[in-house]
């Protein structure tokens, strides 16, 4: 085994065979003050012959930057390797990850994603992807900002007392009763008291500043969030009706949730990304459906498996599955039953769309208006 540099242009034998496998550990805990992280990419080559490999990472969140550890510490370690195999053979490389700066203040850990690639550069080039994760913990978390709330209320509840003798004394010494000089006549004048709601007649009541939300049609919203993401919208109202049969308020039996029946761990994952926070609103559920799709759609084409097929089988099984099957170059026979049925069904009434869910596409909706700050 050899580490280089990479170098432009390599032929490589194509008969050679290779897997890599999941990271480990695949997700990992870092502490507080933790700047870095390390975890081992396996390389298992399974060829009769030599072959050369192109290895590279890369961070996927910002401020998270990943690298490979060179054997020899006189060597500089680099985002990119080749690494020259010979025989059966099995290599751990270690990837040192470089997380982003800490979060002052935040109720959840944050979580830092990267991507090992290593790839065979022939005349059909063979690629295998693994994902890992890092969570990062913010410097005042949940129970920390709970303490400081409990800690402020005790104080406020302990000099309560000192505060309201105070005050009292104060305000007894500036009402203190003073009689008016015998010179002077006591005033009649009574000035105006305005109850609460009411105001003089020179100066009206303002109208309430009440958010509008709007009304559109299940096909409308559909349209309206496919476009940004370069989805058809017909693939969005076939899901919603295979998953919910269009409720907005429907629970699986996995706890999934709302319109597109999103799993309460990817919607935690990905309302953050769309500004979501109700997973039974039916336009916030199919904005988060949106984006994991296209994230799917990416995560399979990098992969090489392009059909849209994939991409809506891994809405129902899963990215984590679908990575175990591109490893070992899997096929559509490889997925279970149900995902396969799922999908085949879906992709075969995606163009008939318009005139299968009519009645459904063409009921309003109307859409509550966003909280104000």
């Amino acid at each position: 085994m050899s580490w280089n540099l990479p170098a432009r242009n390599r032929i490589l034998e194509p008969e050679a065979r290779f897997t890599l496998d999941n990271l480990h550990p695949r997700y990992q805990n870092a502490s507080r003050f933790q700047r870095t992280a390390q975890v081992q990419a396996r390389l298992v080559h399974r060829g009769p012959a030599k072959t050369v490999l192109f290895l590279q990472t890369e961070g996927q969140t910002p401020g998270c930057q990943t690298e490979f550890v060179p054997p020899n510490p006189d060597m500089p370690a680099s985002p990119q390797m080749e690494l020259a195999l010979d025989g059966e053979s099995v290599v751990c490389i270690p990837v040192r990850v470089s997380l982003p700066p800490l979060k002052l203040i935040g109720f959840r850990r944050r979580l830092c994603r990267f991507v090992v690639r290593a790839a065979l550069q022939a005349e059909r080039p063979v690629v295998r992807t693994v994902m890992g994760e890092v969570s990062v913990p913010p410097l005042i978390g949940p129970v920390a900002l709970l303490g400081i709330g409990l800690a402020f209320l005790l104080a406020v509840w302990l000099a309560g007392p000192r505060l309201l003798w105070t005050d009292t004394m104060a305000l007894a010494e500036m009402v203190e009763f003073q009689p008016a000089p015998p010179s002077q006549e006591a005033s009649t004048f009574v000035p105006p008291v305005f109850l609460a709601g009411n105001h003089p007649p020179d100066f009206p009541t303002p109208a309430p500043a009440v958010p509008v939300g709007r009304t559109l049609t299940y096909q409308q919203m559909f349209e309206e969030i496919a476009r940004p993401y370069n989805l058809d919208w017909r693939l969005l109202a076939e899901i919603a009706y295979r998953e919910s049969n269009y409720n907005p308020w429907a629970i699986g039996q996995a706890g999934e949730m709302g319109l597109m029946q999103i799993l309460p761990s990817t919607w935690n994952e990905w309302a953050l990304k769309v500004g979501a926070t109700n997973p039974y609103d039916p336009y916030q559920s199919v904005q988060v459906a949106a984006a994991y799709l296209a994230y799917l759609r990416e995560f399979c084409q990098t992969h090489g498996y392009t059909d849209p097929y994939w991409m809506v089988v891994g809405y129902n099984w899963g990215p984590d599955n679908l990575q175990q099957l591109f490893n070992r170059q899997g096929v559509p026979e490889d997925v279970p039953e149900h995902s396969r049925s799922y999908a085949r069904r879906i992709i075969e009434a995606w163009p008939q769309v318009p005139a299968l869910r009519q009645e459904q596409l063409q009921t309003t909706i109307y859409l509550e208006p966003l909280a104000e700050p």
